[in-house]
């Protein structure tokens, strides 16, 4: 269908389309920017020695890399615990928790003629905890109470241990850290487990002398964990050509050692 329009009409309709034109490609510019920023926290990982992948997790796991210098390689693992800030105001009748978990496969495969010897787990966690004087003479049971904690736990394949950090009724900022000494040779997989809460009891009581009213004891926790990082310390594995020459060096400077002796 044709359509006319007065001069200025045809302007305004030419701008209009200019404009929505403009939007568009706009609009299409910030998604793939959108798209180019996910991608460098990701669920795979290349660093110069090794390879690390989530095989897979309750929550997703973004892996990117901080530093690498070829003997050292930290990497942020956000939503391997956390960052919500859990708050709670304890209920005057049963105690109120809340928490979350999350458990994780990781794959490393580690380059030929190196291994990874040592892992290093770090977390900066923030810990709340406050419960008003209660009056006494109360059961334990009636006792208001405040509570925090996280945990983080971790196996290799092969390896029986299992390597823990974490803490609990945690009031006020500090980090936690780990470190163990980390056999990890070609592929291997280290399964995470974690966990954050934070929970609290209250207590009211009805007194009545010349007037009735309730007398309250509020209880407060809360937990935060962030800037999880895991730092692992790689080394090179002597090739048996090596291993034969310092051998073959030990056994002349035995044979010397013995002539000068004869």
């Amino acid at each position: 269908m044709l359509l006319c329009c007065q001069p200025q009409q045809c302007r305004i309709i030419r701008n209009r389309r200019g404009e929505l034109m403009k939007q568009t490609i706009a609009g299409l510019i910030l998604g793939l920017a959108a798209s180019a920023g996910v991608a460098q926290a990701a669920d795979r990982v290349t660093t110069t020695n090794f390879d690390v992948a989530t095989l897979s997790a309750h929550d997703r796991v973004d892996l990117a890399v901080l530093s690498d210098t070829g003997s050292t390689a930290s990497l942020s693992m956000a939503g391997l615990i956390p960052a919500a800030d859990f708050r709670v105001m304890g209920d005057y009748y049963s105690p109120t928790f809340k928490g979350w978990f999350n458990t994780a496969s990781l794959q490393f495969d580690v380059r030929d003629g190196y291994r990874i010897t040592a892992l290093t787990i770090d977390a900066k966690v923030t810990g709340a905890l406050y419960v008003t004087p209660p009056p006494a003479g109360l059961e334990q049971f009636e006792r208001p109470f405040a509570k925090n904690s996280f945990y983080a736990s971790w196996t290799v394949d092969g390896n029986p241990a299992i390597y823990r950090v974490g803490g609990s009724d945690i009031d006020g900022s500090q980090p936690y850290s780990s470190t163990v000494d980390q056999l990890i040779a070609g592929r291997s997989v280290l399964q995470f487990s974690t966990s954050a809460d934070a929970g609290a009891l209250s207590y009211e009581r009805y007194v009545c002398t010349d007037h009735c009213w309730y007398d309250r004891y509020p209880a407060f926790a809360a937990m935060q964990v962030s800037d999880v990082v895991m730092t692992l310390q790689i080394a090179a594995v002597p090739e048996p050509t090596m291993w034969m020459l310092l051998l073959g060096g030990l056994g002349l400077v035995g044979a010397v050692a013995r002539r000068r002796k004869a």
